[in-house]
């Protein structure tokens, strides 16, 4: 006894199966009805865009989109166990959206290489929905599922974005009474130019003149000694910087007091000397067993005076000379 084949429309989502007149669907599974289409009039409603407002995935269907927002609340411990909140710190907010995409091989393959292209980039794109869209976010995750309930023709993409702070460059400003008061502005890492032939005769000229006896001057030529400057810069009246001598990761920080100008200065992270009063052309370390290579001072290239933070760079000039 035969069987009547049913009736299956050849429609878009419909599994390949017998119809009644005995033809075979061959139509590729499309993305599920109760997933949010992505149709000309939803274009500016759903999806992941780029920077030109252009959808980045071309996808059938915007099936979820999540979003994660957390904070993180310091603590620390109080006397009888208890602990005492005291700040609130805003964590970059996380994003969930996932596609799927069904159509062709070729439309299929043209969808995963782009998201391959996405992936790897540093563009920032926006996540919308029609209630709000989630701006400044780049791709940190991306998992693909294909399974048998869904259909072989059907892609599943779900994309993890995070938020991306960018970072805004600020004028250091300083409104304290008294430059001891100021801030430490940091510089960063500078790197030492080589003393053109003016500074060294008056640094060689200077070292001679204040060296003791018999002791060995900051700088002499003669010696064929390395002079280098260091960077700083005039008008902070605390700063700090790091900088490669001798083979070396030399920290420098130089902060003006009431009485004069003091340095703290570290060698591959470690203390070497703190807080030592800088003087016009008297090196700062002056102690060969600590094992710093050479030595650093600040130099009146003007006159004899000891330095000041408003004169850093221009006037007094930081210098590295190298060990005989």
């Amino acid at each position: 006894m035969s069987v009547a084949q049913p009736n299956v429309p050849d429609t878009a989502g419909v599994p390949p199966v017998a119809r009644a007149d005995g033809a075979v669907t061959t139509t590729e599974p499309k993305a599920t009805e109760d997933a949010v289409p992505i149709t000309v009039t939803a274009l500016a409603e759903w999806g992941i865009y780029n920077s030109s407002d252009e959808l980045a995935l071309e996808a059938d269907s915007v099936t979820s989109v999540g979003y994660d927002s957390e904070f993180r609340i310091a603590d620390f411990p109080i006397e009888e166990g208890g602990f005492e909140n005291y700040d609130k710190v805003s964590l970059p907010f996380q994003t969930r959206v996932v596609l799927t995409k069904g159509g062709t091989i070729e439309e299929r393959r043209t969808f995963l290489a782009t998201l391959d292209e996405i992936r790897a980039d540093t563009e920032l794109y926006s996540v919308v929905t029609p209630e709000r869209a989630y701006l400044n976010v780049n791709i940190s995750r991306v998992s693909i599922d294909r399974s048998r309930e869904q259909g072989a023709g059907l892609i599943s993409a779900e994309i993890v974005l995070q938020e991306i702070r960018q970072t805004v460059t600020s004028t250091y400003t300083s409104s304290t009474a008294e430059p001891s008061g100021a801030d430490v502005r940091n510089d960063g890492t500078v790197q030492p130019q080589a003393a053109d032939e003016a500074t060294k005769q008056v640094v060689e000229a200077k070292s001679t003149a204040v060296a003791a006896p018999g002791k060995t001057p900051f700088f002499s030529s003669k010696l064929g000694q390395t002079l280098v400057t260091v960077a700083t810069a005039a008008g902070f009246p605390a700063q700090t910087l790091v900088t490669q001598l001798g083979g070396k990761s030399i920290g420098v920080t130089l902060a003006q007091k009431a009485t004069g100008m003091f340095a703290d200065i570290t060698m591959n992270g470690l203390p070497v000397v703190a807080g030592v009063l800088c003087r016009d052309a008297v090196p700062l370390i002056n102690a060969a067993h600590l094992g710093f290579p050479g030595d650093l001072a600040l130099f009146d290239m003007k006159g004899n005076s000891d330095p000041d933070f408003t004169g850093l760079g221009s006037r007094f000039k930081l210098l590295w000379a190298s060990a005989t």
